[in-house]
C-alpha cells in the first residue's frame, strides 16, 4: 500500500504531490504566497533548462527531410511588400525551374520577338544586327572581309605604295576611253601605247583574231613589214596584188588557165599582161566557164606578143571563176599576168 505525500501550498489548497501520469507536481514560487503566473524572470543570460517546443502536440522537427506535422509552417507577414506579388513570385520560381537544355532561360533579347536565329541564314526580324565599333580597326594581317565595293577612295600616302591587283572598269576623269569610231576632240587624252622590243621579226600571236603587241627595234623604231604591190580601188579600198606564170603548149585551140578561181564571193580582177607565141593566133582573156570576155581579141603574129602596163583594173572574172587565156590555134603560148582577188 502507497501512502500518498501531500505538501500545502501558498495559496493554502492541498494537492497530491504527483500529477495522474506519476510526474512530480511542483509549484515555483519567487517567494511565498505568489503564484508561477505572476513571476517574472530575472533579466539576463537565465538558463531555465532544456525547452520542448511543441507542434501539435509533437516535438518540432530540425534539419532537412520530408514535410510533416512536426515540421514549422512558413509564411510571409501581411504587412510584407512581397506578399501581392506572392503568386508571380512563385509562377517566375515555376518557370525557372523548367529551365533545361531545350529552353535555356526564356529570354528575348530582341523586343517583340521570341527568341534569336541560330546559325547560317538570310536576314530577319529575329537575326540580331551586328555593327564594328567605330574604335575598333579591322585586325593586321591576311583577313578576308568578304567582296567589298569601294565608293570612294582614300588619297594615296606618298611613295611607292602597293595597293594590290585592281581591276578598273572605269578610268576616271580625263583618262576615261575613247569609244570606236568616235570624233577627235582637242584635249582627248589616252593610255600611252607601248611596244615589245624584238631583234628578230617573231610571231607574238597564236592564232587568227588575237590582240598583238606593236613590235620595236632597239633603238625604239616601229617594225612594219614591207607589202607587196598593193592596188588601191575608187573607194580606196586596198588588194593586194599578185603575178602568175605559165607557160603551156595546146594541141589545137585551147584555153589557157594562169589563175584559178579563188572560191565563194571572190572574183579575179586583171591589171595587165605579158603574152608571147611561137605560131601565129588570135587570144582573149576570158572568165572560165561563161566564156565572156575580159579584154579584146587581138592577132599575134609567130614569135610576137601582147602586152598591156595599164595603171586601173582591166577586167573582172564572174564570181568564184577562173581566169583564162582563149587561143586559137596549137601553139606554145607563155602567159604572165598581174591580178588581185575581189
Amino acid at each position: 500500500m502507497k501512502t500518498p505525500v501531500f505538501v500545502r501550498q501558498s495559496d493554502g489548497v492541498d494537492a497530491g504531490l504527483v500529477t495522474a501520469a506519476g510526474e512530480l507536481n511542483v509549484i515555483a514560487t519567487a517567494q511565498p504566497g505568489v503564484d508561477l503566473g505572476d513571476v517574472t524572470l530575472t533579466a539576463g543570460v537565465n538558463n531555465i533548462g532544456d525547452v520542448d517546443v511543441l507542434i501539435g502536440g509533437a516535438v518540432a522537427t530540425a534539419n532537412a527531410g520530408a514535410n510533416g506535422a512536426s515540421v514549422q509552417r512558413m509564411t510571409l507577414a501581411t504587412d510584407d511588400e512581397l506578399n501581392d506579388d506572392a503568386d508571380a513570385t512563385r509562377i517566375a520560381l515555376e518557370i525557372i525551374d523548367d529551365w533545361d537544355e531545350t529552353n535555356r532561360a526564356a529570354v528575348n533579347p530582341i523586343a517583340g520577338q521570341i527568341g534569336i536565329a541560330g546559325g547560317t541564314g538570310v536576314d530577319g526580324a529575329t537575326v540580331p544586327r551586328v555593327t564594328l565599333a567605330t574604335n575598333v580597326g579591322l585586325p593586321a594581317g591576311a583577313n578576308n572581309i568578304g567582296d567589298v565595293d569601294v565608293l570612294t577612295l582614300p588619297a594615296l600616302p606618298a611613295g611607292a605604295n602597293n595597293i594590290g591587283d585592281v581591276d578598273v572598269v572605269t578610268l576616271p576623269g580625263a583618262l576615261t576611253g575613247l569609244a570606236e569610231d568616235a570624233a577627235h576632240i582637242t584635249g582627248d587624252v589616252g593610255v600611252e601605247a607601248l611596244a615589245v622590243h624584238t631583234d628578230l621579226a617573231s610571231t607574238l600571236t597564236g592564232a587568227n583574231g588575237e590582240y598583238a603587241p606593236l613590235v620595236a627595234t632597239r633603238l625604239g623604231a616601229v617594225r612594219t613589214a614591207i607589202q607587196p604591190e598593193a592596188y588601191i580601188d575608187s573607194l580606196g579600198a586596198y588588194y593586194l596584188v599578185v603575178t602568175a606564170f605559165t607557160t603551156v603548149t595546146t594541141v589545137g585551140a585551147a584555153e589557157i588557165q594562169p589563175v584559178a578561181a579563188q572560191g565563194v564571193n571572190n572574183s579575179i580582177v586583171l591589171i595587165d599582161w605579158i603574152v608571147s607565141t611561137d605560131t601565129a593566133i588570135n587570144a582573149q582573156f576570158e572568165s572560165d566557164d561563161s566564156d565572156a570576155g575580159i579584154t579584146v581579141q587581138v592577132f599575134l603574129s609567130a614569135n610576137g606578143g601582147w602586152t598591156s602596163d595599164h595603171a586601173a583594173a582591166w577586167g573582172e572574172t564572174a564570181d568564184n571563176q577562173a581566169l583564162k587565156l582563149d587561143v586559137s590555134a596549137a601553139a606554145t603560148v607563155s602567159v604572165q599576168v598581174r591580178y588581185f582577188v575581189r
